[in-house]
């Protein structure tokens, strides 16, 4: 269904919830989090409605799950790019509102794993075609801001190594 919302732009509030509720159940099923998992966060991440702040924390606790951190590791570059932006959607300022006013949603209450999603995508960015690579050069990019990004912090090997990826013009 998360894959249908996705692709069809839909956006179902009490859907969403029976999805990430799904996902949180599969979580435990070790096949589910080795094929499924980085595509369901995602679109979870991509999904996330109005109430940006509980959504966002939800998704926050998918990516810090114990299950997602042992399944990462052994996850492919898609997989990987997949869980990096996730993580980077929920860090975005949320979309104006119907009357044009950017409506204030709170970052999400629970750190996000960042400097491993960020280093498993960097390790894994040559296997990566050319336009998720530029995906993940531009997601990469909105943590220039971010303290650890900073030379010799923690995050700043990994963005020096996609930055010098090759992406053509």
């Amino acid at each position: 269904a998360l894959e249908w919302m996705r692709r069809l732009a839909l956006r179902s509030p009490r859907l969403w919830r029976a999805c990430a509720e799904s996902v949180e159940v599969a979580l435990q099923d070790s096949k589910f989090a080795r094929v499924h998992l980085a595509d369901s966060i995602y679109a979870l991440a991509a999904l996330r409605g109005a109430d940006q702040g509980a959504e966002s924390n939800l998704v926050a606790a998918l990516l810090n799950a114990p299950e997602t951190g042992k399944a990462a590791p052994k996850m492919g570059a898609q997989q990987a790019l997949r869980l990096f932006l996730s993580a980077s959607l929920l860090r975005l300022p949320p979309a104006p509102g119907r009357e044009g006013k950017t409506e204030v949603a709170p970052a999400p209450t629970v750190d996000l794993p960042l400097p491993a999603l960020l280093g498993h995508a960097a390790r894994m960015a040559r296997q990566l075609p050319l336009p998720d690579r530029r995906a993940l050069l531009e997601a990469a990019e909105t943590l220039g801001d971010d303290p650890e990004a900073k030379d010799g912090g923690r995050l700043s090997a990994d963005l020096a190594s996609i930055r010098a990826l090759p992406v053509a013009p």
